[in-house]
């Protein structure tokens, strides 16, 4: 499908229904690195994510748009978690914030 797809999440739609429902997580291309400081103030970080809501949008409007839904907003590494219909995913694939796109996996501890 493209080369923005995990080689794990092409196996996993190899075994999914069209019309099935997966959990993504979209990495997006990240912000120009911000002036380099010793200790980034509240306000530079309240900054970074009120950005990463702003750059978020449009794809958080293609996930609506296609019958997804955003599942969770991770700012920190650029990073959006959704659930949306597996024959719709190539309408993902195509935009240029979206730099991967892979399986949801779940945390564990070490």
């Amino acid at each position: 499908m493209s080369g923005k797809i995990s080689p794990a999440l092409t196996d996993r739609l190899s075994r999914t229904t069209p019309t099935e429902l997966v959990e993504i997580v979209l990495e997006l291309i990240p912000p120009p690195p911000p002036v380099a400081a010793a200790s980034p103030s509240r306000r530079d970080l309240v900054a970074l994510k009120d950005a990463f809501a702003v750059e978020s949008l449009p794809i958080e409007q293609i996930i609506d748009q296609v019958g997804g839904v955003v599942l969770e907003r991770l700012w920190l590494n650029h990073t959006l978690k959704a659930r949306v219909p597996a024959a719709r995913l190539d309408q993902l694939v195509g935009s240029p914030r979206i730099v991967a796109i892979d399986v949801a996996r779940p945390l564990t501890a070490e």
